[in-house]
């Protein structure tokens, strides 16, 4: 018997409704019609809930190709997870370049470097800094909240990241910011291993 026979069949055993399991083990009803036509396997802090519930080990459960499904799965959410965590810090970050002196002002035969609220340039380029900084600031808690709350389209949102990176990038090194501009390579290398680490996970 699959695991989604067991579960239907303990559910109804148990005299519950999806609803009502859903409620005991802190799931959703739709998770559990998913898990009992087959359209998807329940975490293992799910399964260990389960277990709890029925009184019955995993290991009643769970075959040992099931097992390997669900393992993956939680590899798959956690390497997921992970990475949407990490273009977060970077794109937050990047919000820091803007008091972080890193642009040149002309003083004399020489340059000083200064942050964006000091640097000498016109109203329009200052205002495309700006824009690119807190328009990739926001793009990172519009991943984390993708990746909360639509994990499936978690890889659009990342592609939209890298995408958004690397066109500042290349503005920045149109114009003339060789230190800023080194500041996102380095970001968006880093998010480029970690992507090709997901997706060599799915």
């Amino acid at each position: 018997m699959e695991l989604k026979d067991k579960i239907q069949k303990l559910r109804q055993e148990n005299k519950m409704t999806q609803e009502e399991l859903g409620i005991k083990i802190f799931v959703s009803r739709t998770a559990i019609s998913k898990w009992e036509t087959g359209k998807g396997y329940p975490s293992i802090a799910s399964l260990q809930s389960i277990s709890e519930l029925f009184n019955i080990s995993i290991n009643e459960l769970l075959s040992c190709e099931e097992l390997m499904k669900v393992t993956n799965k939680e590899k798959k959410v956690l390497s997921s997870f992970y990475t949407t965590l990490i273009f977060f810090f970077l794109d937050v970050l990047v919000l820091s370049f803007i008091f972080i002196p890193l642009f040149g002002n002309q003083v004399d035969d020489g340059f000083i470097s200064v942050n964006l609220l000091q640097y000498e340039s016109s109203i329009a380029m200052k205002s495309i800094y700006y824009v690119l900084f807190i328009g990739q600031g926001v793009l990172g808690f519009l991943i984390l909240g993708v990746n909360h709350w639509y994990s499936s389209k978690n890889r659009i949102a990342l592609i939209t990241s890298l995408a958004y990176q690397g066109l500042a990038l290349l503005l920045f090194i149109a114009s003339s910011q060789p230190y800023v501009g080194s500041f996102l390579l380095l970001f968006l290398a880093i998010k480029i291993i970690v992507y090709i680490k997901m997706v060599k996970m799915k």
